[in-house]
C-alpha cells in the first residue's frame, strides 16, 4: 500500500504564507481520504494527477475537509467507482452526485462506525472520531484502512480515540503498520488537546498505548499531521524534539511505501 501526504495542514488557503501547508488529505493506493479545497494544488506539487483517484472516504463536512466545488471537479476529472461518507455528510454527497452526474455516477458508500466496508480491494473500517460535531445528525469518521498484510490507521482532525474506538480496534485484531494522526497543536500539550484535537505529545502517548494493546507492529511508523497554520508560521515544530517522542512530521507531497 502506498500512501501519499497530499496536505498536511489546516486553515485557509495561503500558499505564500511561511511554513504553509495545503489542507490534509491522504491518497491511500487510489483511494482518497477527504477532498479539500487545497486538492487540485496539491495533486500539482505532487506531480499526482486526478486520473489516479478511484475511490474518496469523508472524514467530516468541515470545509479544510470536505468542499462541494472540489467533488463536482473530481466528479469530472476522476474515473470515480465510489464516494462514501459517514451519517450525515453522506446526505450531502448524495446530493452532490445527483446534480453533477448526467449519467450513472460513482457509488455513494453509507458508512457507518464500526461497520468495515471494502471497497476496490481495500478494506475500511469506519471509526467513531473523537472532534467538534459540525451539525446535528453527522458522525465524524476516523478509519482503519488495510490491504493484504498492510493496514494504515488514520485518526486525524479528532482527539486521543475513545475508549469504544479502542474497543473497536481491539474487536478487530488488526496490528497496524502506520499510524497517522491529528498534531494540530504541534508541541503544545494542553488537557483541552484530548477532544477534538491533538499535539505530538498526545500522538506518542497514543501510540505507546496503542502498542501496550498489540494494536501498532513494533516497528510501525508513527507521524503527526493535520498542523495548525499558526503555529507552523510561528512557531514551527522542531522535527528533531518529534523525533525524540518516536514521531515524525508528516510533510505535503511525503511518500510511505507498506
Amino acid at each position: 500500500m502506498r500512501i501519499t501526504f497530499l496536505g498536511t495542514g489546516v486553515g485557509k488557503y495561503e500558499p505564500d504564507a511561511r511554513g504553509y501547508r495545503a489542507n490534509t488529505c491522504v491518497l491511500a493506493d487510489d483511494l482518497l481520504i477527504d477532498a479539500p479545497p487545497t486538492l487540485q494544488t496539491s495533486l500539482a506539487r505532487a506531480g499526482r494527477t486526478a486520473g489516479e483517484i478511484r475511490n474518496v472516504l469523508y472524514t467530516h463536512s468541515h470545509s479544510d475537509h470536505f468542499d462541494e466545488d472540489t467533488l463536482r471537479w473530481l466528479l469530472a476529472e476522476a474515473p470515480l467507482r465510489a464516494v462514501a461518507a459517514g451519517p450525515g455528510l453522506a446526505d450531502r454527497v448524495g446530493v452532490v452526485l445527483q446534480d453533477a452526474c448526467e449519467r450513472e455516477g460513482p457509488a455513494l458508500l453509507r458508512l457507518e462506525p464500526g461497520q468495515a466496508v471494502e471497497i476496490d480491494g481495500l478494506n475500511v473500517l469506519p471509526l467513531e472520531a473523537n472532534h467538534h460535531k459540525p451539525g446535528a445528525g453527522e458522525v465524524m469518521l476516523n478509519f482503519l484502512v488495510s490491504r493484504g498484510d498492510k493496514a494504515m490507521l488514520y485518526l486525524v482532525d479528532s482527539g486521543l480515540p475513545s475508549w469504544d474506538t479502542v474497543g473497536v480496534l481491539r474487536a478487530a485484531r488488526r496490528p497496524v503498520d502506520l499510524l497517522v494522526m491529528d498534531a494540530t497543536e504541534a508541541m503544545n500539550d494542553v488537557q483541552e488537546m484530548m477532544w477534538g484535537h491533538g499535539s505530538l505529545q498526545s500522538v506518542a502517548r497514543a501510540a505507546c498505548g496503542l502498542r501496550g494493546w498489540d494494536l501498532l507492529r513494533p516497528d510501525a511508523r508513527v507521524f503527526g499531521t493535520h498542523f495548525g497554520a499558526k503555529i507552523v508560521r510561528e512557531n514551527p515544530p522542531d522535527p528533531e524534539a518529534a523525533a525524540a517522542l518516536g514521531v515524525e512530521m508528516a510533510e505535503d507531497g511525503m511518500i510511505v511505501e507498506l
